[in-house]
């Protein structure tokens, strides 16, 4: 009986610590912004889709670009107060996730990408922070300075234009072993959707 009642205070005080660390304006701050970076971005895709037009589209990115320097401020600053990753804990799933979403899209500034991806990845082995936005994450650093991709996240048109393959992989016949182990789909299932979703889009310079 003692035994049992031990076990309950445990697991009360381990939901109670839990909830304590919860930071609720951390996860509000967090949300907002990608909000904002995701609504941009859908414009951009409603252009290129149903009105495109040259204009329109560096009218856009004008806008994407000057949101991405304000998000870049805010996100350093709170990589560097928290010395971790805003993980599930800390902010929850969905705030966890939209700072991966605001990290992948600063490709000006590698270095804070990298200082994300360092700490994402502990809070990922510990089952603390999404695992495939991380591959994802991955990808983009590498790219980014000038490495191959390792799980095959990152896309441009073939050279004919008529459909969408991967960027540059590092040891490609290994890839899917390797997306097995974030629980990801094998990336020929993954390139058909991709070409299939973003169909449209072939068509456009």
């Amino acid at each position: 009986m003692k035994y049992c009642l031990l076990i309950f205070v445990f697991v009360c005080l381990s939901v109670a610590k839990s909830y304590a660390q919860y930071d609720t304006t951390l996860a509000r701050q967090i949300t907002e912004m990608a909000k904002a970076d995701q609504w941009a971005r859908h414009l951009l895709d409603s252009i290129r889709t149903h009105h495109y037009s040259p204009q329109k589209e560096e009218i856009v990115w004008d806008v994407i670009y000057a949101m991405d320097k304000k998000h870049n401020v805010h996100l350093w600053e709170i990589i560097n107060r928290l010395q971790s990753y805003p993980d599930n804990i800390l902010v929850g799933n969905k705030a966890a996730q939209d700072f991966w979403l605001l990290a992948q899209h600063q490709d000006y500034d590698t270095a804070l990408q990298k200082e994300v991806l360092k700490h994402m990845k502990w809070a990922v082995d510990r089952q603390q922070a999404p695992a495939i936005p991380y591959a994802f994450l991955v990808d983009r650093v590498r790219l980014n300075t000038g490495q191959k991709q390792l799980y095959g996240t990152q896309y441009w048109k073939a050279a004919d234009g008529k459909m969408y393959i991967p960027r540059p992989l590092e040891d490609s016949l290994n890839v899917n072993a390797r997306r097995a182990t974030l629980g990801m789909k094998p990336i020929e299932e993954e390139l058909q959707q991709m070409n299939e979703r973003y169909r449209n889009r072939l068509n456009q310079k």
